[in-house]
């Protein structure tokens, strides 16, 4: 069933035995697992079921450090979340991303790979794919390289799932699930003693004010506004809630998307690298990473590369971009480093001139390496309040992302190496790019996956996280987080189908507390 608070006002309070703030991809799969059983679920959302400016301006936020997206335009706000942006890329933690290993610090999970496996293949029809496999030996029919030090990776493409379009018929019909639309949550209210949540306050910048009662509570509105949410509820602790430890925010990642450097066409331009192949209607891509075993012995954080085609060289795709955004009368992104590039080669980019003036862009010049990478987790990367707030009241969050040097050099040495594996496949040679040279300096058009990791992260220890392995916020007896957020470690992987994977996890344990008396 599905409730819009906007056009029904009528309940001063909503009750339930379960109550799920949130309905982007973890609230939906959570919610989708629970269908069809004896509990009473309500699922929050903050807005509609279509992009609304008023609502969506609730996500507004303040950045420092790295260069990042505007906070409110990668979250839309309304039924589906993120997921209404999202490419589709699928794929799996792999068993090192699970490990604490004493090159990376900080770094491990409390579950294990075979703890998620089932959960996995749960999740994978719920995201649109096709056979479970991540790993070379589910590819036979691919021609894949005979690497020695890097081993291949894969995504499936999803197509992508809009997960609130998909699944809203299921939740329409149910008997004992509803959405409530335009519920923004502004607090927590927990008990005097600070040891279970017992309601949660609505708003919306219509005016509602509303709020629910439940047994047991899920925050599930991503890295960003969960941390913001829990440090925003101060009626009983000024620290927020879940915060006795100060680590509520703290530990914030994203996967940095990077060009590592460029090979030529070639012989490349064959593989299933460069040419993403489509097996029983699912499209595959293939990428490669250092093996487990290299990881340990040359101390590298876990990275998938993967090519991309270009035209032309780097130089004239500088020169190319520099020329259309002046045109616009704009300075582009990375401007100081594309001038950098078109000084220091001047006759390439001529010639590349010359080359697309004679027969257009026909034919590739060759490839870049893109990579996404895991990061080093880090404190001092963190969401905090600012002091603006929103048209509900609620402070906005301030978003400070950084990498340190083992981030970036970790990335140097990964682009040497594959220099080194591709040349002696006969690939090469390989162009290492220029910035990851330059000292700890990160390139000015530096992007990222908007994946939203680790501020609520899990932990055995409850001075070193914010949640137990089952995704408990520690010292509450009734309140749970699912989503991005509880990542201890990114990973190198997309996160969506290890979110999804998670959120099913997390039904069946709370179906666990449900069954037991006075729970």
């Amino acid at each position: 069933m599905l409730i819009d608070l906007n056009e029904d006002r009528d309940a001063a309070q909503h009750e339930a035995d379960l109550c799920i703030v949130g309905a982007g991809a973890a609230g939906i799969v959570l919610a989708h697992g629970l269908l069809d059983t004896d509990l009473r679920v309500l699922l929050l959302e903050s807005g509609g079921l279509g992009l609304e400016p008023e609502t969506q301006a609730l996500g507004k936020g303040e950045i420092s450090g790295l260069p990042y997206r505007a906070l409110h335009e990668r979250r839309p706000r309304y039924f589906g979340g993120a997921s209404n942006l999202w490419n589709g890329w699928c794929t799996t933690l792999e068993p090192v991303d699970f490990e604490a290993r004493d090159w990376v610090a900080r770094s491990g999970w409390p579950l294990r790979p075979a703890d998620l496996e089932p959960y996995y293949r749960r999740a994978q029809p719920l995201c649109e794919l096709g056979r479970y496999g991540y790993t070379a030996p589910a590819w036979p029919e691919l021609a894949l390289l005979p690497f020695e030090q890097f081993e291949h990776k894969f995504w499936q493409l999803s197509p992508p799932t809009r997960f609130g379009d998909v699944h809203r018929p299921d939740f329409a019909r149910s008997q004992n699930v509803r959405v409530l639309l335009h519920a923004n949550a502004v607090e927590i209210r927990m008990d005097p003693d600070a040891r279970r949540v017992v309601a949660v306050d609505l708003a919306n910048p219509a005016g509602l004010r509303t709020s629910v009662r439940a047994r047991h509570f899920v925050v599930a509105c991503g890295g960003i506004e969960t941390p913001r949410l829990l440090l925003a509820s101060r009626s009983v602790r000024e620290c927020g809630v879940g915060n006795e430890h100060d680590q509520v925010g703290r530990y914030f990642a994203d996967h940095p998307h990077l060009v590592l450097g460029f090979a030529p066409a070639g012989r490349l331009e064959a593989s299933v690298m460069a040419a993403p192949p489509q097996i029983e209607g699912v499209r595959v891509r293939v990428g490669f990473g250092p093996t487990a075993e290299e990881q340990r012995a040359r101390r590298l954080l876990n990275s998938a590369v993967t090519l991309e085609v270009h035209y032309g060289s780097p130089e004239f795709h500088a020169a190319r971009e520099l020329f259309q955004a002046l045109r616009r009368a704009e300075w582009p992104a990375g401007g100081a480093e594309q001038m950098r590039a078109v000084g220091t080669r001047p006759g390439r980019v001529l010639a590349d001139i010359a080359a697309k003036l004679w027969r257009g862009y026909g034919l590739p010049s060759g490839f870049r390496l893109g990579v996404r990478s895991e990061s080093v987790p880090d404190p001092e990367s963190r969401v905090r309040l600012g002091e603006k707030r929103d048209a509900v009241g609620v402070p906005c969050p301030v978003l400070h992302w950084q990498m340190g040097a083992q981030d970036k050099d970790s990335l140097l040495r990964t682009a040497e190496l594959a220099t080194v594996e591709l040349g002696r496949l006969g690939y090469g040679p390989i162009e290492v790019a220029e910035w990851l040279r330059d000292g700890n300096a990160w390139p000015e058009d530096l992007a990222a996956g908007q994946h939203h990791l680790g501020t609520t992260r899990m932990s055995d220890d409850t001075k070193q996280g914010v949640v137990d392995r089952n995704g408990r916020v520690h010292g509450l007896s009734n309140l749970f987080v699912a989503g991005p957020s509880v990542f201890p470690t990114p990973g190198w992987a997309n996160p969506t189908l290890t979110i999804a994977a998670l959120a099913l996890r997390l039904a069946d344990h709370l179906k666990t507390l449900f069954d037991t008396p006075n729970s």
